[in-house]
């Protein structure tokens, strides 16, 4: 929502053009309800979206891109050490990584679930090694389990980047 507001979409969409592609990931701080700056919950319908809603935004993001002949590609929120719970890591912000999923599958468009992908990735190198994906590991006294350190950044680049070649994105 903030990034759409603050004209962020665009800038992107006066750069833009045919043959690109624009990959939007949005949710963590849409999902926050107490700062009305940038919530937008997810209203469950991708045709005819409630404005402000979750859906209403990406769809303006998704159709920017179209009307420029740029290929939009959705992915699914990250997900940070909160996401551990009994032993494992879970999916989270599920119902909007579900909107996301129905956007795509509306537009006929590709989408990443990085949230599960992350999941998945994360229960195979265990809590401790996730760790240190994110600033809470790796810098004295931070409490920030959301962001990643470098190390993270190139682990996650590195399951879209897989993702990407495994959906056959070109």
């Amino acid at each position: 929502k903030s990034c759409y507001d603050n004209g962020r979409l665009d800038t992107i969409l006066g750069q833009i053009k045919s043959g690109d592609y624009l990959f939007v990931q949005f949710a963590i701080n849409d999902a926050g309800y107490t700062n009305a700056d940038r919530y937008a919950p997810v209203c469950g319908s991708v045709t005819n979206p409630t404005d402000g809603s979750y859906e209403f935004y990406i769809n303006k993001y998704v159709e920017g891109a179209l009307s420029k002949g740029a290929t939009p590609v959705l992915v699914t929120t990250v997900i940070g050490l909160k996401a551990y719970s009994g032993g494992k890591f879970v999916n989270s912000y599920e119902n909007y990584c579900q909107a996301m999923k129905n956007i795509a599958a509306h537009y006929k468009i590709p989408c990443i679930d990085l949230n599960s992908l992350m999941v998945s990735h994360y229960n195979s190198i265990g809590y401790d090694a996730a760790k240190l994906y994110h600033l809470h590991g790796v810098v004295s006294g931070s409490t920030d389990m959301t962001h990643f350190s470098e190390q993270g950044a190139d682990a996650v680049a590195k399951i879209v980047a897989n993702a990407v070649k495994n959906l056959g994105i070109p």
